[in-house]
């Protein structure tokens, strides 16, 4: 656990990094909305274009945070990043590398698609 005193940098940094990079969220939102980034449903793209934040957590499950932390928001441009993690956590960094790719695969962030589906979809054919 962190000290109080770790605990109060830590806060202090991401409201430091908040306002820094808060001033960037309409040049961050347009890119989004030119098709640049990751297409979201309508629904959930005006929502979270009125929305930002920054959030931390330890292993030990203390969470930082500054901004709009308590509002919904679509997980899908990171969900590679969970997915990947506790695959390692319940499987191990060897076992897991078998299975899956760590080369960029070109598809859309958005996509998730591991090497595991690929092998057992070219093995369903004649034979």
């Amino acid at each position: 656990m962190p000290t109080r005193e770790i605990r109060q940098k830590v806060n202090l940094r991401l409201e430091e990094l908040y306002r820094r990079y808060l001033s960037l969220h309409d040049e961050i939102v347009g890119y989004y909305d030119s098709g640049l980034g990751n297409s979201k449903p309508e629904r959930s793209a005006e929502a979270e274009q009125e929305s930002f934040a920054i959030c931390q957590a330890t292993t030990d499950d203390e969470v930082f945070h500054a901004g709009d932390h308590d509002r919904p928001f679509a997980l899908q441009p990171i969900s590679k990043v969970f997915v990947y993690g506790l695959a390692l956590e319940a499987h191990g960094c060897d076992r897991v590398l078998v299975r899956v790719g760590v080369e960029p695969s070109g598809d859309a962030e958005t996509t998730l698609a591991l090497y595991l589906r690929q092998r057992s979809s070219s093995k369903s054919g004649p034979g």
